[in-house]
């Protein structure tokens, strides 16, 4: 029986060194060979079967390493790849897995996904909905600006400007609440996890 196995996560990630060692050395004791390729910013990919000459590379700005892709295994009904990749606020770790014994595959996929976890710094979740963030807080902050122009009593009351400033600082707030969850609903609710 052929089982294929394949994972994605979303997230910030820190892929450091040990953590690199470590899930390299897992795949090399599960299978053979272990190859990693390394994409960077100017177009061009590094190929090695040698963990050693990617943490070894200066890695310099102008040729950045973006993405890993390590690929295990030699047969294509036994092997698979991970790979992490890099984006503006979010990255990608994504995992198939290829295996003719159920018990090994899933095995095999349960630890990498802890490797993943691994990777994920505790700030992770801010960089997720560190956009709906910002345009919620653009928006109330907007709308409190707005709010504040109509503010103004003809007569100078200061009790009642003072009043009706903190009715519309609640109501924008509110708003701004309810906008932020319908919109992270719509946008989120339309993607798997």
């Amino acid at each position: 029986m052929d089982i294929r196995i394949t994972r994605k996560k979303e997230y910030s990630i820190i892929v450091v060194e040990d953590e690199l060692r470590a899930l390299v050395s897992f795949l090399s004791s599960n299978y053979e060979p272990v190859n990693i390729i390394a994409q960077c910013n100017d177009g061009s990919s590094m190929t090695t079967s040698q963990l050693e000459d990617i943490i070894n590379f200066e890695n310099p700005s102008s040729r950045k390493i973006e993405s890993l892709h390590i690929n295990f295994g030699k047969s294509y009904s036994q092997g698979g790849n991970v790979e992490f990749g890099g984006g503006v606020f979010l990255s990608t770790c994504n995992l198939t897995i290829k295996e003719t014994d159920d018990a090994k595959a899933l095995k095999v996929a349960k630890e990498i996904e802890h490797r993943f976890e691994e990777c994920r710094p505790w700030y992770s979740n801010l960089g997720k909905y560190f956009i709906y963030g910002l345009g919620v807080f653009l928006f109330i902050l907007l709308s409190l600006f707005v709010t504040g122009l109509f503010l103004v009593d003809v007569k100078g009351n200061e009790a009642v400007l003072f009043s009706k400033i903190s009715i519309n600082i609640f109501q924008g707030l509110a708003l701004g609440a309810i906008v932020s969850l319908v919109g992270t609903y719509l946008i989120e609710g339309s993607r798997s996890f």
